[in-house]
Formats: structure tokens, C-alpha cells, sequence
């Protein structure tokens, strides 16, 4: 499992609709950047924090969890595309962050992504880069 829970963002990962949380000096609060508006348009990083992805945000984004590969911190899940041979799956390992996206059909399992996703932010881009509906 990931060592932290959170991590501070770099200045490059803000975006419009990138999700962090604030420091506001008494409590952390979930924000959501959109450029020059909000609580904090032009955010100190050091105040900042981002969550690492986990479970519950990718279910969040409509994908179905099948299960955790035994003795591993690597999460299974799926996607029904409506047909009964086809589906997208999704496995995530949250020790070191990589994550791998497949097209499962009758000829087989296609990758149409490998990498390094560090936050459901990512992951939102991704998808919707990918043509995959929450």
C-alpha cells in the first residue's frame, strides 16, 4: 500500500478541474482548480495536498471492483461496454502507482494504457483521453 495517503502536488499538475486540498489554517478542505477562481485560486504548495489514487476513486469513476490479486497490493477492475464479450479492465497496484488498461474481447485482451497514474485527477484526464465514460 502506499506509504502516505497524500502527497504535494507539483506547480504542473494543476489543471482546470484538478482536485487537492487546502490548508486554510484551521482544517483541510477539498477544492476543485479552476483558474483565478475559488478559495484558492493561486495556491501555496507547501498548503497543498493531493490524495494517492486508491479503491474508492476508482470506483468513483464507474468502474466495477472484481477483486485483489492474493497476496498483492494490486486491484482488479472492470467495465461493462454493453455487450457480452466486451469489457475494459483495469488493474492498479497501489504499492507502486502503475496502472493498466485493457480492451477485453473474443480475440483477446488489447493495452490501450500502461503507466504511472498518481491521482484520480489523472485518472479523469485519462479516461476521457481514452474516449471512456465515468
Amino acid at each position: 500500500m502506499n506509504k502516505e495517503l497524500y502527497y504535494t502536488p507539483s506547480i504542473e499538475e494543476f489543471h482546470v478541474g484538478f482536485e487537492y486540498e487546502y490548508n486554510n489554517g484551521k482544517s483541510w478542505q477539498n477544492e476543485i482548480f479552476i483558474r483565478g477562481i475559488g478559495f484558492a485560486p493561486n495556491p501555496k504548495l507547501d498548503d497543498c495536498r493531493v490524495k494517492y489514487l486508491d479503491k474508492e476513486d476508482i470506483e468513483s469513476l464507474g468502474w466495477l471492483f472484481e477483486k485483489q490479486h492474493a497476496g498483492l497490493e494490486e486491484l482488479q477492475f472492470s467495465k461493462d461496454l454493453g455487450s457480452t464479450y466486451d469489457n475494459l479492465g483495469l488493474d492498479y497496484s497501489l504499492d507502486s502507482g502503475y496502472l493498466r488498461i485493457a480492451y477485453n474481447g473474443l480475440n483477446g485482451d488489447t493495452t490501450r494504457f500502461s503507466g504511472t497514474i498518481k491521482n484520480k485527477s489523472e485518472l479523469k484526464v485519462l479516461m476521457k483521453q481514452l474516449g471512456i465514460n465515468e
